[in-house]
């Protein structure tokens, strides 16, 4: 059938939230909570384009994981546009901040101009956003970090057997081809550099 509008959606997510309120006093508990400011949500009209999830762990006294949604500016200045304090870094908890608390607390007609999306490298994070991109999120693509792609990758490819030491430098080789890589995330600035680069590399 046809997909929900984006009104819509808020709409039944509002009275599906009401529906699950009523219960006794008792049997009520805080799990998460999200948040933006009338300020964040101003920033996050005016730069939508290009956003980054994240989670930071140990940064309060409860010790909850913090969940940001930030953005760039046109004269590249970071920004929050929402926060959330979580229970846990499950699979459910990042299905109802894409799903529920990121369609209720963000302007609708940014998140229809979101052109990329990026996450850390945690399908438990990114797949909840990849099941709803269609609906709220109709122009956005997904983005991994590139550190997690990088960095984390060489023990995905059993890197770490060739000598690398506990903090995941290893040879200098391997030092000097991370580098390499990681400069095409801020020093390359369009197809003809990269392919330029890329050559380079494996010349």
């Amino acid at each position: 059938g046809d997909l929900e509008s984006l009104d819509q959606y808020r709409a039944r997510i509002r009275k599906e939230m009401i529906v699950n309120r009523r219960g006794t006093e008792s049997d009520k508990i805080l799990l998460a909570v999200a948040w933006a400011t009338h300020e964040m949500q101003k920033m996050f009209e005016r730069y939508p384009e290009v956003v980054a999830a994240d989670v930071t762990s140990q940064t309060n006294s409860e010790m909850r994981p913090l969940f940001l949604l930030a953005g760039k500016t046109a004269d590249n200045q970071t920004f929050t546009a929402l926060a959330a304090f979580l229970p846990r870094q499950s699979r459910w908890v990042f299905d109802w901040i894409f799903r529920v608390a990121v369609p209720l607390l963000l302007p609708q007609t940014a998140l229809e101009r979101v052109n990329l999306l990026m996450t850390d490298g945690d399908e438990k994070e990114y797949n909840p956003f990849l099941q709803v991109a269609e609906t709220i999120y109709p122009q956005a693509a997904h983005g991994l970090c590139v550190w997690h792609i990088i960095d984390r990758g060489w023990k995905d490819k059993g890197i770490t057997a060739s000598g690398l030491d506990k903090e995941g430098q290893g040879p200098p080789i391997l030092r000097a081809v991370k580098t390499y890589l990681f400069s095409w995330s801020k020093d390359v600035e369009s197809d003809l550099e990269f392919d330029t680069s890329y050559r380079l590399l494996l010349a």
